[in-house]
């Protein structure tokens, strides 16, 4: 099944959130029409059972297993094998070229120098003292670009071949360098800080049980915060398929956020309690459909999100449930996530490569647990 979304790098102006950095202790053990990137399918094969098993929130108890991890580590180790071999290939040339460059170089500095001295202490011509040094030094710049090609081929194809073929192991993604969600789409969700210049990298999309799935590095800047992000980490954005709840729900860990906007831009969304205590010290809970925001951010979702925000170095994660179908995520997140190693250190990308894969399948199992999901109007109809 292959489906449309949105991949198209823009910078665009619009409405603003102070990220409040903190660490949100982690309590547990364990895109829209529009779309334009093709992407495959995200294949999971071994699915559990997601009946309704009589819990409060109406979503299933259990959660997704990984899928396929034996595969999925052959696939990378495969991968970074192959990567490691570039990688080495590289850097000899990047050795021989830079011994090249320095010897040529210096005997271009050298002849520079000699012709310098002639004109200037034998022939009395500045001018062309100078011209001899100058010629001397300008095989520096190309000797220069011509020792740097074998680096700029070693970034170059970490994201045009390494990294597409992760995010097809990661699951069938499809990656793209440049790119990510258009903010018009976001905007309604009422999370985005104030910006006035937006970009966005680094862009997996797929989709899970006809949800479709972007995720890409997002950075939003401010002539008012000249220097620093008001927003840097990455954006989640699903569409589920067809319209799964009612009216416009957040869930949001950052409390500066909702003491700032519960007045103003949250105007006519309601606080709702968070049953858990454990859960309530972390979340809070703002929709203008309360009754149905109980189920919606109900406790396993809530527990989703929590580790979640643990696999992404506790972060105030933040989330907006709108227009009935679409979920967007906002994680504060410094790390670039997807750039190469240094060209003298090993390919050790396996870590990192399973905290991908860690951080999918926390999105799927939330996907998972509201493919269960019955709003309340449509139960109370039934009734």
């Amino acid at each position: 099944m292959s489906l449309s979304l949105i991949c198209a790098s823009q910078r665009c102006t619009c409405v603003a959130f102070d990220n409040n950095t903190g660490a949100l202790q982690k309590p547990f053990a364990s895109a829209n029409s529009g779309f334009a990137a093709h992407a495959p399918c995200f294949s999971m094969e071994r699915m559990v059972d997601n009946q309704n098993n009589g819990n409060k929130d109406n979503f299933a108890g259990k959660v997704p297993q990984p899928a396929d991890a034996p595969i999925f580590s052959a696939e990378l180790k495969r991968l970074i094998d192959e990567a490691e071999e570039s990688r080495l290939n590289l850097m000899k040339q990047y050795e021989f070229r830079g011994f090249m460059a320095f010897s040529l170089g210096m005997l271009s500095v050298l002849g520079g120098a000699s012709g310098f001295g002639w004109y200037f202490f034998y022939k009395f011509e500045i001018l062309n003292a100078i011209l001899c040094q100058v010629i001397g030094v300008i095989p520096f710049y190309f000797l220069h670009q011509f020792k740097m090609l074998p680096l700029q081929k070693y970034k170059r194809e970490h994201k045009t071949i390494f990294m597409p073929k992760l995010a097809e192991a990661l699951g069938g993604f499809q990656y793209k360098p440049r790119g990510g969600i258009k903010a018009k789409v976001l905007l309604p969700a009422k999370i985005l800080p104030s910006f006035e210049k937006y970009s966005a990298e680094d862009c997996l999309s797929g989709a899970h049980q006809g949800t479709k799935i972007i995720i890409s590095e997002a950075h939003m800047s401010h002539s008012k915060h000249r220097g620093e992000y008001v927003f840097d980490g990455v954006f989640v954005l699903l569409e589920l398929p067809g319209n799964k709840f009612q009216g416009h729900t957040i869930v949001t860990a950052d409390s500066h956020a909702s003491r700032r906007w519960k007045d103003k831009r949250w105007q006519g969304l309601n606080p709702v309690p968070i049953a858990n205590q454990r859960l309530a010290a972390f979340f809070e809970v703002f929709s203008n459909a309360p009754g149905e925001a109980e189920t919606l951010a109900g406790e396993n979702v809530l527990t989703q999100l929590a580790e979640l925000s643990a696999e992404f170095d506790n972060a105030h994660v933040s989330v907006a449930f709108y227009e009935g179908k679409y979920i967007f995520m906002m994680i504060p997140y410094r790390v670039n996530m997807f750039e190469p190693s240094d060209l003298y250190l090993p390919v050790a990308t396996a870590a990192q490569a399973q905290r991908h894969k860690n951080e999918i399948e926390k999105i799927i199992s939330i996907i998972d647990l509201l493919g269960t999901y019955e709003p309340k109007s449509s139960l109370s109809n039934a009734t």
